[in-house]
């Protein structure tokens, strides 16, 4: 008997999840650039200068997009598995008669 994986299924939510990993990391590693920029005033100009509004701006609408790419493919995955209809009677609804 194969193991889940070791089939494509697998391999292709490990390829999902390594995905989702590296945009977190890089919506991380981008907010750490802009509070750089915050406190580094003397490099970058002042906090409230036009330049670094937009800046956090830009840095706010690409992780917006970002966690709704990963909020769509983790419901992708959940869905596939046939988990999301069960999950959302039980828990959200609190219906008995959903196994």
């Amino acid at each position: 008997m194969q193991s889940v994986a070791d089939t494509k299924e697998g391999t292709a939510v490990a390829a999902l999840l390594g995905d989702t990993a590296t945009a977190i990391e890089i919506c991380s590693i981008n907010g750490w650039q802009y509070a750089g920029m915050l406190d580094r005033y003397d490099l970058y100009g002042p906090r409230h200068s036009v330049e670094i509004a937009t800046e956090g701006r830009m840095h706010k609408m690409f992780v917006c997009d970002k966690a709704i790419e990963i909020a769509h493919k983790a419901m992708s995955i959940i869905g596939d598995m046939d988990v999301i209809e069960t999950w959302i009677l039980k828990s959200t609804w609190g219906h008995k008669d959903a196994t």
